[in-house]
């Protein structure tokens, strides 16, 4: 695992996993218990600065306010074609096109980079992506694209759909248009996006129609991608017509039995049991009832949720623990 952090002066550092110095230059301790500074090859001009920041699996990648695109990391830089030099270099892309966000894949299946970026010919805003998936994370529109050496444009009508916010962690991401509609694509493996059994994947954005049925849920309010589960925030709606915020989870890992409670996904292992596979692995997490969810994020066997007076940690121990 590694931390990255973009100091005031405009300078990046990292901390982590680091083998044989293959993520970075400075120190090729694989448990390297310091930051280390990282220079940005070629160095940003005066009126240019980082944007935005995402770690992978053993890479890590930035986005620069005037919509380069730099990463270092062996893993990820082999697969596009280039040499880690340990520094961060600037990455090749589409040179109509200026990024303006990324995302990065973490796990040991997928090493995968999503950008946003705009298009200053066509005006137009979309997404690519690079990198590894067996699971369709890439977006392609087919399973059997597996590998791409460059930023390719996702599969999905851009001019119609638009996202204001996505998720992503290992093998699947979720997405809120900007309808606010919920969309998702990547393993369903264990039902990870909310699609029956017999789906093992989706290979480009597609709707979870369970979350866009007007009748029962006003919005999607946030999404948080996690490693075998996922949390949806939304606004549900009752058959008076009022509106009732909830946390919704989606995905259900049926070997954490050895916890009879399995308190990470805020309900016993018993009622999942009974109630998950019948819902394609969508069930309230009972957890956080009476709680307002300021932000909330998902791991593995791990969530973490901010309340505003409270931050309830819910792990193995399903703690909650009061700052």
């Amino acid at each position: 695992m590694t931390l990255a952090a973009v100091l005031n002066n405009n300078e990046i550092e990292l901390h982590g996993y680091n083998k044989d110095g293959d993520h970075y230059k400075g120190t090729s301790d694989p448990e390297c218990d310091s930051w280390e500074k990282v220079k940005l090859e070629p160095a940003l001009s005066s009126d240019d600065t980082i944007i935005d920041l995402a770690s992978g699996t053993h890479f890590t990648l930035l986005v620069t306010k005037k919509g380069y695109l730099y990463g270092t990391g062996k893993k990820f830089l082999s697969i596009i074609g280039m040499e880690n030099t340990g520094s961060f270099q600037r990455l090749k892309v589409d040179p109509e096109v200026e990024v303006k966000r990324v995302w990065a894949s973490r796990g040991k299946e997928t090493y995968l980079a999503l950008i946003e970026v705009h298009n200053k010919i066509t005006d137009q805003t979309y997404l690519m992506s690079a990198g590894t998936s067996t699971d369709g994370l890439l977006g392609q529109g087919s399973d059997d694209i597996t590998k791409l050496t460059t930023f390719t444009k996702l599969n999905y009508d851009n001019t119609k759909l638009s996202f204001k916010k996505i998720s992503l962690l290992t093998r699947h991401a979720l997405a809120i248009s900007t309808d606010g509609d919920l969309y998702g694509w990547g393993s369903n493996d264990l039902y990870r996006l909310g699609q029956p059994a017999d789906v093992k994947s989706l290979n480009k954005p597609t709707p979870i129609d369970f979350f866009n049925d007007r009748t029962k849920i006003s919005k999607v309010l946030d999404i948080a991608s996690g490693d075998d589960h996922s949390f949806v925030y939304i606004q549900e709606l009752d058959k008076f017509g009022f509106n009732y915020d909830v946390v919704m989870q989606i995905g259900y890992n049926k070997d954490d039995a050895d916890d009879k409670a399995c308190m990470h996904r805020g309900t016993t292992k018993e009622t999942l049991d009974k109630d998950a596979p019948e819902a394609n692995g969508i069930v309230p997490y009972y957890a956080l009832q009476c709680h307002e969810v300021k932000c909330m994020a998902a791991g593995h066997k791990t969530s973490l949720f901010y309340t505003g007076n409270v931050r309830i940690v819910s792990g193995k121990n399903g703690k909650e623990i009061d700052f």
